[in-house]
């Protein structure tokens, strides 16, 4: 399926970016209106995707509302290709209703908000376009940026004493972890060529390949839930002292990750 319509992606990119620029240029006494306008635009992802959702063919198999932008990078490595079945498009939801309910549930957050909107915005980006794309290579990439955000909201408005403790355990644990899945995609990229879904359902690998994959990607996803200390440290750290029900949010990114 070769559609080039890029509508999705580009709205994607339009309500993240467009309130983001707006937030970043507003006075800062201007706090309200910059909640208004994180919340307008995160409302806005949640329409689009439930719209995705009304057209979504539940009985067709493959990947739908597909796009492949082949002029920015033109490698097939790292192609820029997206698509959404079934269980992505669930991920996906999910994301645009979490976003609006953390925004609302900031609302006591009076310290740097102009940043901390920016954050939640560009976790949204990263977790919508991560679970959209249809390369492997990009969705580590995406994947593995939201730590980018979540570290600084953890080390700036983390109200306990080890949430710089809880930050630095979160990002560099969850990175380490993260390793092993990039040498399973570097190792795919070598022996296919490509890193499309699509193309690599289709091959046939000899069973030390799998087990070896296996090896690399079960351990990069058990590294991220297996230590309960850690996340223990990261819950209590985001427990505001001004809003307690926002650490809610940043145990449900540990839990999605």
């Amino acid at each position: 399926m070769n559609n080039f319509d890029s509508t999705i992606v580009s709205l994607t990119i339009l309500w993240i970016f467009l309130p983001i620029i707006i937030i970043s240029i507003l006075p800062k006494s201007y706090i309200d209106f910059a909640r208004i306008i994180a919340f307008f635009g995160s409302v806005q992802h949640l329409i689009l995707w439930i719209s995705v959702l009304i057209g979504f063919d539940f009985s067709e198999l493959n990947y739908q509302n597909q796009c492949y932008i082949n002029w920015l990078i033109p490698s097939q490595i790292a192609e820029f290709s997206f698509g959404v079945d079934g269980f992505s498009l669930s991920l996906i939801l999910l994301t645009t209703i979490i976003m609006p309910i953390c925004i609302y549930a900031s609302i006591n957050i009076i310290k740097n908000v102009k940043e901390f909107l920016i954050s939640l915005l560009l976790i949204e980006f990263f977790l919508i376009f991560s679970f959209y794309t249809t390369n492997v290579l990009f969705f580590f990439i995406f994947f593995e940026s939201v730590l980018i955000p979540m570290f600084i909201m953890i080390g700036f408005w983390g109200a306990r004493d080890r949430k710089i403790k809880a930050a630095y355990y979160f990002f560099f644990y969850t990175l380490f972890g993260s390793l092993f899945m990039l040498f399973g995609i570097l190792y795919l990229s070598n022996l296919i060529g490509s890193l499309n879904y699509d193309i690599l359902l289709n091959q046939q690998f000899s069973m030390q390949t799998h087990l070896l994959l296996f090896i690399l990607f079960f351990y990069s996803i058990c590294n991220k839930n297996s230590n309960v200390s850690i996340s223990y440290l990261i819950t209590r750290s985001t427990c505001w002292s001004t809003n307690n029900r926002f650490g809610y949010f940043s145990e449900s990114i540990v839990k999605i990750r």
